[in-house]
């Protein structure tokens, strides 16, 4: 689930159900502009189909380290540059 997946990211609390207040809103406004216009999303489809090969790789190479390939695509895309 979403909230376990927070959980296994070491996002505490998730953000879906973080309190609302200044830093709830700053959230907001920072996704809002990172996912808000469509050339933002257009890049984002590139970082996500590249990392999802990465992840694929990863996987076939070495599945013992499956907690590290997820935690890292995972961030990959939501801390892509």
């Amino acid at each position: 689930s979403l909230f376990m997946s927070g959980n296994r990211l070491g996002w505490d609390p998730p953000l879906t159900t973080r309190p609302y207040g200044p830093s709830m809103i700053k959230q907001r406004k920072w996704m809002h502009g990172v996912f808000g216009e469509e050339s933002a999303l257009k890049r984002l489809a590139i970082v996500r189909q590249r990392e999802t090969y990465i992840l694929l790789s990863g996987l076939m190479m070495t599945p013992v380290d499956f907690d590290l390939h997820v935690k890292r695509h995972a961030l990959s895309i939501v801390w892509h540059p």
